[in-house]
């Protein structure tokens, strides 16, 4: 059964031109997720021409699955909490063969993979003219050391850097004061998930929803970190510490943090994977409505963002390989039937994140 199909709206017809217009994605990621989405550039590079994609801001997979030159493959940034001690402990795997090293907290676990995704997109910008694609590393504030992320501020394509509370296991407290001095100097925005867990089983969440959770119960540890994650956690850190941030996954509809956005320049938000945000409900904060109608009627239409969330955006979690394309035109819907103008609305597809990220 599928869960959105009851709370999603049924948008009408969207003019042509709007669907014609330019897009930039600010949140594409790339490489094998241990424990989700497999996000193929290739599978991505086909939907440029069909969405006129113009810019891409690409994110490497921050718990992920790496072949290295040496023949070697690499598994990292895994974590898990020790029963005996409640630590949280994080482990990298490297694997040839038979052969299989682990190693405890390792020092900059994302080292790899964000260099090797760097120079693939550099191949790649120049395989193509009207199109860009930019860089944004995963930055990991427990275990990572200032060059893990400067060395790739240093690069002309760079335009941010990437936060994912849940894949790291932290929250807006354990960023170190590094982190945000070298997001000053380099004047870079944050890319930052949100987060939210409600009660599964109350509310409005659907009743396929809640069998599936029944079925599939989530830790009480998870559930803290999703709490933790908490969009008007972020937006506090955002603004206590001088610095911007892309929030993404629309802030969860998280009205006071939404009451912060729509007054600070400083912070933009996400609206991707708009259809499967919209079938987990128990995850926002508003769950018995449209999830995009309720993000355009709550932020300033300077303050969104379109993204795809690639590749995220899934109709279902039980195939991650079947995708939603259809969020270019629900996101021009849900700003039509806000009474947006056609402006407005192709600058939540493209010039709201180039004038935010400077592109």
């Amino acid at each position: 059964m599928n869960m959105a199909r009851s709370t999603v709206t049924h948008y009408g017809r969207v003019p042509s031109a709007l669907l014609r217009a330019e897009v930039t994605d600010p949140e594409v990621h790339v490489g094998k997720n241990l424990f989700g989405a497999t996000s193929d550039l290739e599978v991505f590079k086909h939907q440029i021409p069909r969405f006129n994609i113009v810019n891409a801001i690409v994110i490497p997979e921050s718990t992920y699955e790496l072949r290295l030159s040496d023949g070697r493959t690499e598994r990292s940034c895994l974590w898990r909490v020790d029963e005996a001690t409640g630590n949280v402990v994080y482990t990298k795997e490297l694997m040839r063969g038979e052969e299989r090293f682990e190693e405890i907290n390792p020092r900059s676990p994302l080292l790899n993979s964000n260099k090797h995704f760097l120079e693939l997109l550099k191949l790649e910008n120049k395989k193509r003219a009207g199109f860009m694609f930019y860089f944004a590393p995963v930055l990991h504030p427990k275990l990572d050391i200032q060059w893990d992320i400067e060395q790739f501020l240093n690069d002309d394509i760079t335009v941010g850097i990437k936060m994912h509370g849940i894949s790291g296991h932290y929250v807006p407290k354990d960023v170190p004061g590094w982190v945000v001095r070298l997001a000053k100097r380099y004047d870079v925005p944050f890319i930052i998930h949100t987060d939210f867990i409600g009660d599964p089983l109350a509310g409005a969440v659907e009743g396929a929803a809640k069998m599936m959770l029944r079925r599939q119960p989530i830790s009480e540890d998870m559930a803290n970190l999703r709490r933790a994650n908490r969009p008007l956690k972020w937006a506090r850190w955002v603004i206590d510490n001088g610095v911007a941030a892309y929030l993404a996954h629309g802030i969860r509809l998280d009205s006071d943090a939404a009451r912060i956005v729509n007054h600070e320049e400083s912070i933009i938000v996400g609206t991707g994977p708009d259809y499967s945000i919209n079938s987990e409900k128990e995850r926002l904060f508003i769950k018995d409505r449209d999830y995009l109608t309720c993000l355009f009627e709550m932020l300033d239409p300077k303050r969104i963002a379109f993204s795809s969330d690639f590749a995220w955006n899934w109709f279902d979690a039980s195939n991650m390989a079947n995708l939603d394309w259809g969020m270019k035109r629900r996101v021009i819907a849900a700003g039509m039937a806000r009474g947006l103008s056609d402006d407005e609305i192709r600058a939540v597809l493209s010039a709201n994140s180039v004038r935010f990220f400077g592109l």
